[in-house]
């Protein structure tokens, strides 16, 4: 999981306390504010995810398998083509195309 800077946790923990709603999800302490998925349960919200959280889009799936597999070619064969742009430029496409899975 991606990791957040200590100071946007100590924000978000900082909003929940002053919020006047008081969510049931924060009274329970199910709400992780360390975790970059999370954001403020109630509407409209108060804080948000953190980064690209929740969006994993057709490009980001391709790419999960496709860079690992050119990491091991480069690694045997010398060359470079996980670094070679063309794959961020087709993540980015597919992104457009399918931006949630």
């Amino acid at each position: 999981m991606k990791t957040i800077p200590n100071g946007v946790i100590q924000v978000r923990l900082s909003i929940c306390f002053k919020c006047e709603t008081k969510c049931d999800d924060f009274l329970s302490g199910k709400i992780d504010h360390a975790n970059p998925c999370h954001s403020c349960p109630i509407t409209p919200k108060k804080w948000n995810v953190y980064g690209k959280c929740g969006n994993f889009g057709l490009g980001d799936a391709v790419a999960a398998i496709a860079q690992p597999i050119a990491k091991a070619i480069d690694s045997v064969a010398g060359t470079n083509i996980q670094q070679c742009g063309g794959c961020q430029q087709r993540q980015e496409a597919l992104n457009k195309l399918v931006p949630n899975l």
